[in-house]
C-alpha cells in the first residue's frame, strides 16, 4: 500500500502526546518504523492495546521499552476522572474504540466491519451521545482480477452501506471518513485503484442519506465540533490522487528457500495443533472436499507449478490444473509469517483462475493465523460447533467451515 499523502509525524506534537491506541497489529496500522521514530522523540508515551492471548504486540513493545496498558474487551481505561477509552474487539484481531474526552464522545471504527455484531454493543452506547464517528470509506483488500472492475464498484457500494449502517446505529452529529487515503502501490495490484471511492462522492453520500454532517479533514487541519466547509479539503485530496504511481516491485525468492520455509511452517503447524489432528483435517479436505482443501498454483516468476496442503506443505508438481497464480515473494511471506495470508488477502497480489478458489486460497494457509490468536484447529471447530466463542467471526476463518 502507498499513501495518497505522505505520512508526517510532527515531533512537536509527539512531545506532548501521552497515549497511543493501536486497533490491531496489521502493518498498515502497527508501523514499526513509526514506533522507532516515536520512541526517539518521546519514550514516555504509553501504548494502549487490547488484551490478546498471544501477547505478541505486548512483548514486542516492552522489548522496545514502551509502557503498555492492556485493556480487556469492553473495559474502560481512564486517562483521568472524566476521560476514558473503551476498546471493543471485532473478530479475532481487530478492535474499535469509544473515547470520551473534554465531554465529547468519539467512536473510532477504523477499518472494523462488525456487521450484525453492532447490536451487541447497544447497552454500551444507550447512554452516550456520540459527537463524531470516524470510519473507513473505501475497500482496502482484494476485489477481483484486473478485469473484474464491477466487483470493485460493488465493494465501494457495500462500504457506503456499512458507513450508513454505522451512522444509523451510533447516530453521531458528525462523521469523518478516514483510514482510506491509501492506494495500491505495487506493480501487481495497482489496477485495483480503478474503482476506489472518491471522497467527494462519499461526502455527498453522507449528506444525502443521513442526518449526520460529513467532516473531511486534510492533514494539518483542526476540528472544533462545528459545521465545516469541506470543499478545500476535498479538492486537495482529489488533486493528490492524480499523482499516484507504482512504487513497489517484486523480489524473487528462490525455490530452495520456499521449500525450506514450507517445511518450517508445517513443523510449526503440527507441533501446535498435533500431527494426528492435522492428518485428520488433511484427509477430510483431500478426500471429502470439505474444510481445508489442497490447492494447486503457478509461481509466475519462477515458472514452477506447485501443490500445497496442510500436512505435506509445498511440493513441485506437474499438474497444470491450477487454482491461482502468485509470485515467489508473496508465497514466501505466506509461508514465513503467521499473518502472511491475511496480508496477501489485503494487498491482492494474486490472480484467481475462478472466484470460487478464493475460499481454497484463504483456508489453505490460515491455520498459522488461527494459531497466532491462541486457537488450535481442533478448538476452532469445537468452538464453532458448540457456538462457544461468538467472537470468531473473522472472515479469514469462517471459510474453514465450508
Amino acid at each position: 500500500m502507498g499513501f495518497v499523502i505522505p505520512p508526517h509525524i510532527d515531533p512537536t506534537e509527539l512531545k506532548i502526546i501521552t497515549h497511543i491506541w493501536y486497533s490491531h497489529e496489521h502493518p498498515d496500522h502497527f508501523s514499526i518504523k513509526d514506533l522507532n521514530f516515536i520512541h526517539k522523540i518521546n519514550n514516555k508515551i504509553k501504548i494502549v492495546f487490547q488484551n490478546t492471548k498471544d501477547k505478541r504486540v505486548l512483548n514486542f513493545l516492552r522489548k522496545r521499552e514502551f509502557e503498555v496498558i492492556e485493556v480487556d474487551n469492553y473495559q474502560k481505561y481512564y486517562f483521568d476522572d472524566d476521560c476514558y477509552i473503551q476498546i471493543i474487539k471485532c473478530g479475532l484481531i481487530d478492535s474499535f474504540a469509544i473515547i470520551k474526552y473534554d465531554n465529547n464522545v468519539i467512536v473510532n471504527m477504523n477499518d472494523c466491519v462488525p456487521g450484525g455484531d453492532l447490536s451487541k454493543i447497544q447497552k454500551v452506547i444507550d447512554n452516550l451521545k456520540v459527537d463524531i464517528l470516524f470510519t473507513q470509506f473505501s475497500y482496502a483488500d482484494w476485489n477481483g482480477n484486473e478485469s473484474d472492475i464491477d466487483l470493485r464498484k460493488k465493494a465501494v457500494k457495500n462500504k457506503m452501506n456499512q458507513v450508513l449502517q454505522q451512522i444509523n446505529f451510533f447516530k453521531p452529529k458528525f462523521v469523518c471518513p478516514f483510514a482510506s487515503y491509501i492506494f495500491f502501490s505495487h506493480e501487481e495490484n495497482f489496477f485495483m485503484n480503478d474503482a476506489t471511492a472518491n471522497i467527494k462522492n462519499v461526502n455527498d453520500y453522507i449528506n444525502n442519506h443521513s442526518n449526520a454532517l460529513p467532516v473531511i479533514l486534510y492533514p494539518g487541519e483542526n476540528f472544533s465540533y462545528t459545521n465545516k466547509n469541506n470543499s478545500d479539503s476535498i479538492n486537495k485530496y482529489i488533486k493528490d490522487a492524480l499523482d499516484i504511481r507504482v512504487i513497489h516491485k517484486s523480489k524473487v525468492i528462490l525455490f530452495d528457500e520456499l521449500i525450506s520455509l514450507s517445511r518450517l511452517q508445517i513443523l510449526r503447524i503440527k507441533r501446535y495443533n498435533g500431527w494426528v489432528f492435522i492428518l485428520f483435517f488433511y484427509l477430510i479436505g483431500k478426500y471429502f472436499k470439505k474444510g481445508i482443501k489442497p490447492i494447486n498454483f503457478f509461481v509466475k516468476d519462477l515458472n514452477i507449478f506447485f501443490s500445497y496442503d496442510i500436512f505435506n506443505g509445498l511440493k513441485k508438481t506437474t499438474v497444470k490444473d491450477i487454482n491461482l497464480i502468485i509470485n515467489s515473494e508473496v508465497l514466501g511471506s505466506i509461508l514465513k509469517n503467521d499473518w502472511g495470508i491475511g496480508t496477501t488477502l489485503v494487498n491482492g497480489r494474486f490472480f484467481l483462475k475462478d472466484i470460487k478458489f478464493l475460499d481454497y486460497f484463504r483456508s489453505a494457509f490460515c491455520i498459522p493465523l488461527l494459531n497466532s490468536n491462541g486457537l488450535t484447529i481442533l478448538r476452532f471447530y469445537l468452538n464453532r460447533f458448540f457456538k462457544k466463542d461468538s467472537k470468531i467471526q473473522d472472515y479469514q476463518f469462517t471459510l474453514l467451515l465450508k
